[in-house]
């Protein structure tokens, strides 16, 4: 519902009857809102007919002076009424001066309140979302924590790493100086090793020369190992093929051994044999007194 000039008029008498100004942010308190712009023009109209209501100073003089001073008083009061009227219309007229600069700051101000009440609105929407905005990061903020957590931890060792690294930076540094020392040692070597170089070069010129000639002897070399090889590889057969020749008459002579030991044995059995077959004979020609010309023609025969 719009705010109306007699609303403002009320709300400001009513402010003015319990003894306070009515300002226009006190009469937009008190009408429960509305624009500083509407509010300050109809708190224009109200102060000048609170002006307009307003009756230059009369007063009876005093008793005393009435007293005193009788006629000659009551002129000079007259008189005094009248500089005291003429000294108000100054001050009045100064006062309207002073109120239409007010009036046009107060319409400036209005419309500046205007402006910032807009802008307050625009703020507390903002905020609203600020609000819901940090009630999402809430919502976020024990997951977070423990991300915290753990990139705090993860600090701490790679401090601890930092630590660790600038120790061995240190260490480094120290190896660099004594690194560098060697490289000067290492220049000065190099200088006399270039000049070493210099000679091993006319001397590699030679080993050059006897290398290549050392190449071609080692290429009639290498065919004639070859050759050898070939030579060798035959005899290898050759005598491959003799170990089974030989390993073959070996166990023709093993064989043979042992048919002319069994030969043998039999010989001697027989020999054996014959002596005791002799024996017997012996033994039974004694018995039976069997001339020897006997036994001989006996055995004639039996041949």
């Amino acid at each position: 519902m719009a705010i109306t000039t007699p609303d403002i008029h009320a709300a400001a008498d009513k402010i003015a009857a319990q003894g306070t100004t009515p300002t226009l942010a006190a009469v937009r308190s008190a009408l429960g809102g509305g624009s500083f712009t509407t509010i300050s023009e109809a708190m224009k109209e109200w102060k000048a007919s609170q002006q307009a209501s307003a009756t230059p100073i009369r007063e009876p003089a005093p008793a005393a002076i009435a007293d005193r001073m009788a006629v000659a008083a009551s002129e000079t009061w007259a008189i005094a009424l009248e500089m005291a009227n003429d000294r108000m219309r100054s001050e009045r007229e100064a006062l309207d001066l002073a109120r239409g600069e007010m009036e046009k700051a107060q319409a400036e101000a209005a419309e500046l309140a205007d402006q910032l009440a807009a802008d307050l609105e625009a703020a507390q929407s903002t905020i609203e979302q600020q609000r819901q905005v940090m009630k999402t990061a809430e919502t976020h903020a024990g997951q977070r924590a423990a991300e915290s957590a753990a990139l705090a931890q993860k600090l701490a060792q790679q401090t601890d790493a930092a630590h660790t690294a600038a120790a061995a930076l240190t260490e480094a540094r120290a190896r660099v100086e004594q690194i560098s020392g060697m490289l000067n040692q290492e220049r000065i070597e190099r200088a006399a090793a270039e000049k070493q170089a210099s000679a091993a070069d006319q001397l590699a010129a030679v080993l050059a020369a006897r290398l290549e000639g050392a190449e071609r002897a080692s290429e009639q070399a290498q065919a004639r190992a070859v050759e050898a090889e070939k030579q060798a590889s035959a005899a290898r057969q050759a005598e491959h093929n003799a170990r089974i020749a030989e390993q073959a008459a070996q166990a023709r002579l093993e064989s043979a051994a042992r048919e002319l030991e069994a030969g043998r044995k039999q010989v001697s059995e027989a020999r054996a044999a014959a002596k005791k077959s002799g024996e017997e004979a012996a033994e039974l020609r004694g018995r039976l007194a069997i001339k020897p010309s006997q036994v001989e023609k006996t055995k004639k025969p039996a041949a």
